[in-house]
């Protein structure tokens, strides 16, 4: 599959989570959760990926979502996900958006004008992260990062 900046089909930022729950299978409402989220199974292009979706805590619509898994020949804006280093994928991105920033511990890029992120697991961009510019919890996340070059 091939992961926009927009979302993922059928389901973006801004969506009710109510769609998010016709939307997805299996869905458990994660322990971690800090504003009211929930987890699913969503089948794409004949893989089954497991989203995040957390609650804008004054509205009723996904203000964070994320892709918790990626598979062999996923991709993002064209950009091969499980076949690039992270330095390599940060490049490309600076090629079609804003300069990203790879965490000074190399657990996660980090394309803040977008309000997107990248986890690295097992030395390549594992997950996919979309936010709401009003998440006030990531937006202090990335400014703290910046000036301390520390991740939390």
């Amino acid at each position: 599959m091939d992961f926009k900046r927009t979302g993922i089909p059928n389901f973006t930022l801004n969506d009710s989570l109510g769609n998010f729950v016709i939307f997805s299978r299996g869905m458990t409402l994660p322990q971690d959760s800090r504003y009211g989220a929930f987890e699913g199974d969503v089948q794409q292009d004949g893989q089954t990926y497991r989203l995040r979706a957390d609650q804008n805590y004054t509205a009723n619509e996904a203000a964070y979502m994320e892709v918790l898994e990626v598979f062999d020949g996923d991709s993002f804006e064209g950009i091969e996900l499980l076949s690039s280093t992270p330095e390599s994928f940060a490049a490309e991105l600076a090629k079609i958006g804003s300069t990203p920033v790879i965490a000074s511990d190399g657990s996660r890029i980090w394309w803040i004008d977008e309000r997107m992120s990248f986890t690295i697991k097992n030395g390549v961009p594992s997950t996919i992260c979309w936010w709401q510019d009003t998440l006030k919890d990531y937006n202090e996340e990335i400014e703290n990062i910046f000036t301390t070059g520390q991740v939390p």
